[in-house]
């Protein structure tokens, strides 16, 4: 079967997903059914091209083209059941916010019909109209099943429902930043397919003319793709601010957006989708660096007070000129200092490794 339509057999990824597994299991099902449907598809070409094949000499040329519709038009409309299946399945997926990676397998699905249709076409070619359309039909189907997923997603991040006692209480890296950077990782690997989507939305088609530069025509894929990257980017900044509001600690606010900041620029960064971007916002790089330095600044405020014991030339002359009281009034102030750290820094990680080390050197 795999020498017959050049499809592997076993399970292959939709992408590379490198989450937790309990994901992955998720993502599992979809995958499989995803196979099996471009299985049948490029399968169900192959054996209606056979079957014309098989028509000459035993059936009249008159009477060959009305027998092959009847012939292929159960198995098409199969085909499109099967379809419906994994459309519908998609866009539960995104309507319940269930598997965000169910969303890749439209893209999978669009790219294999694209790579068959020229096949297709030409083995319905001279069919009823009715016969010859049901193919296309299907594959609009996908196409406006991928439009939605896209735009779903965009929603599902600006009303992500986590409340406040879910978040992290560290202000460390947000499971929904997580899951954006995956998401978009994937892309990376349907960035032609996924540029067939967008640039059914005129939006899209004129935002890219008026973008700084002019885009090439082999840049064009990239550049779709780096504005819809840009949209998801924006919203999630906007959510994550959103989110710090839920800390009571000013600094804590901080902290949350400079971790889930970083964690985006690097991951930005290693997979490659910076670059994409680039060509859509070419300061995307420069803005979060700028957001990062403001967000450092700002928790580093948290630490004048600890700082001002060190740094301060306000120490009364009877304490210099006595450098075992020099002592006893430095841990005194470091000690009250650190009363008040615990009482209102405790959920900051950053606070108990600074606290592990200074214990660690104290005591040696």
């Amino acid at each position: 079967m795999e020498a017959a339509t050049g499809l592997p057999m076993g399970r292959r990824s939709l992408g590379t997903p490198t989450s937790a597994s309990a994901i992955a299991e998720e993502s599992s099902a979809s995958e499989l059914e995803v196979e099996a449907f471009c299985l049948e598809v490029s399968a169900l070409q192959k054996l209606m091209s056979a079957e014309q094949a098989s028509m000459a000499g035993i059936i009249p040329h008159q009477y060959q083209r009305r027998i092959f519709e009847i012939v292929s038009r159960d198995s098409l409309d199969a085909l499109a059941a099967d379809g419906d299946a994994i459309t519908s399945r998609v866009r539960r997926a995104v309507g319940q916010r269930s598997d965000f990676l169910a969303i890749l397998a439209v893209f999978h699905v669009i790219r294999h019909l694209m790579q068959v249709k020229p096949k297709m076409d030409r083995t319905l070619e001279g069919c009823d109209p009715s016969v010859r359309s049901r193919y296309n039909t299907l594959a609009h189907q996908f196409f406006v099943t991928g439009q939605m997923a896209l735009d779903g997603f965009v929603e599902n991040v600006r009303s992500d429902p986590t409340g406040r006692e879910k978040m992290p209480k560290d202000g460390t890296v947000f499971q929904l930043t997580s899951n954006v950077i995956l998401f978009l990782e994937q892309l990376l690997d349907y960035v032609e397919t996924v540029a067939l989507v967008l640039q059914q939305d005129a939006s899209y088609n004129q935002t890219l003319l008026r973008l700084p530069r002019k885009i090439s025509v082999g840049e064009r894929p990239h550049a779709l793709v780096g504005l819809y990257i840009k949209k998801v980017l924006i919203q999630l900044n906007l959510t994550l601010v959103n989110k710090s509001d839920t800390y009571a600690d000013a600094f804590l606010k901080a902290v949350f957006r400079l971790n889930n900041n970083q964690y985006v620029l690097r991951s930005l960064r290693r997979s490659g989708l910076l670059e994409v971007i680039a060509l859509a916002e070419p300061e995307c790089e420069e803005n979060y660096g700028d957001m990062i330095v403001e967000q450092k600044r700002l928790y580093s405020q948290s630490w004048g007070r600890v700082l001002s014991f060190i740094w301060s030339d306000d120490i009364p002359q009877a304490i210099l000129q006595a450098p075992g009281r020099q002592v006893l009034f430095f841990e005194a102030n470091i000690y009250s200092t650190h009363v008040f750290f615990w009482e209102t820094r405790r959920d900051d990680t950053i606070f108990f490794l600074l606290c592990a080390g200074y214990r660690t050197s104290t005591a040696g």
